[in-house]
């Protein structure tokens, strides 16, 4: 968010046709973004509620919302580590063009 603020964008969430097509697909549609964080959170829980040992059938609901949630909890670490790669990019650029103006001045 910060990275997008240095750069005049109004929003972390306005993504523009140049940029990755994971973030634009990510950003693009809202059901598809809550469903991601819904499920990445989920996930969480389920994974400490199941530190609790609990047996039987809530062990098995557990396993499946695991097994459902896993993997798009996997699809969020990698769009993160997208958008820490991008915003690592864009502040280095910033960076290099307050550097230069620093210079001519």
């Amino acid at each position: 968010m910060y990275s997008s603020l240095t750069s005049g964008a109004t929003s972390h969430k306005n993504i523009s046709e140049s940029s990755n097509f994971i973030l634009r697909a990510y950003y693009s549609n809202n059901n598809v973004l809550f469903a991601f964080c819904f499920a990445n959170e989920l996930f969480f829980v389920v994974l400490y509620l199941s530190s609790f040992g609990f047996t039987g059938s809530v062990r098995m609901v557990l396993w499946v919302l695991a097994v459902l949630t896993g993997p798009i909890c996997t699809g969020k670490q990698i769009i993160n580590c997208i958008q820490f790669a991008n915003a690592s990019k864009s502040l280095a650029q910033v960076d290099i063009e307050e550097r230069k103006h620093s210079k001519k001045n």
